[in-house]
């Protein structure tokens, strides 16, 4: 059993060893990213906030890794801040807000020039809504993960991923991301 485990195992690490789609050691991106929070409630203030809007927003993130044993790497992301806004009446808004940056540890699997990674790690985030009296927020560190599928020309790659972020009492950002990323060295 244990032989068995071995072999796999090594069949494992030669089939993902030359996986990443990047050839140097560190890399740049910016990504533009469709980010969806639903059950948007404060455990700060539940009853204040249990009425404002879903957050559905575009926004942007920036990221940068370092893959020093091909197939894993580390990466860390910092995403813009964004929100959804609702008109009650009269010019009356309420707003939902959230920000945040994560870090990650990255396995890829695939062939040097396209390759599909799996990413697991830690994200710190913070969701706000301004208005109730004189505004909730609500901070936090939490699991984070994702799954994408990049393809790599040369010294730029273009990726797609799904990340998600648990995030207090809310059913946690969902998040879908077009990338550009530059080898820088």
């Amino acid at each position: 059993m244990k032989r068995a485990l071995t072999l796999g195992l090594l069949a494992v690490a030669f089939a993902v060893g030359p996986a990443w789609a990047q050839s140097d050691l560190f890399y740049l991106g910016a990504g533009i990213t469709q980010e969806s929070v639903s059950h948007f409630v404060l455990s700060s203030a539940p009853e204040a906030t249990s009425q404002y809007p879903d957050i559905d927003a575009t926004s942007w993130k920036i990221l940068m890794g370092l893959h020093p044993i091909p197939p894993f790497a580390i990466e860390a992301e910092y995403l813009g801040s964004t929100g959804t806004s609702q008109n009650l009446c009269c010019g009356i808004y309420q707003r939902s807000q959230l920000s945040g940056a994560a870090a990650y540890a990255l396995g890829v699997l695939g062939p040097p020039r396209y390759a599909a990674f799996l990413k697991a790690g830690v994200s710190d985030w913070k969701l706000s809504a301004p208005g109730v009296a004189g505004g909730a927020t609500q901070t936090g560190t939490s699991f984070a993960f994702g799954v994408g599928f990049q393809a790599s020309f040369g010294r730029f790659g273009i990726r797609t991923e799904y990340e998600q972020f648990n995030m207090g009492i809310t059913n946690g950002l969902q998040m879908f991301t077009l990338d550009a990323v530059l080898s820088v060295f």
